[in-house]
């Protein structure tokens, strides 16, 4: 988590990366479209497509929260020494 706390849980944080001009973003899309811009990359890819579908079984599974939720999730196992997730 940031020290100065601008967001409230690890799935929000996860997301900071993405929106931010400086680290993932670039000039290429403005905040409000780089999600959508993610979720839309996301579900051309058939393997993401599939895993989504499991980890989230909802008509629409691949979304900002869903994205967020999995990043945090990868993060929390990493960190916690269990080993590396094999997909």
């Amino acid at each position: 988590m940031f020290w100065d706390s601008p967001v409230k849980s690890l799935e929000k944080q996860a997301l900071e990366p993405i929106l931010a001009l400086e680290e993932m973003r670039e000039t290429n899309f403005s905040k409000e479209e780089i999600l959508v811009e993610v979720v839309n990359r996301l579900k051309g890819i058939p393997k993401y497509a599939s895993l989504f579908q499991a980890a989230f079984p909802e008509p629409d599974p691949i979304n900002a929260d869903n994205i967020g939720k999995s990043i945090a999730t990868f993060e929390r196992l990493n960190n916690c020494q269990c080993g590396l997730i094999n997909i």
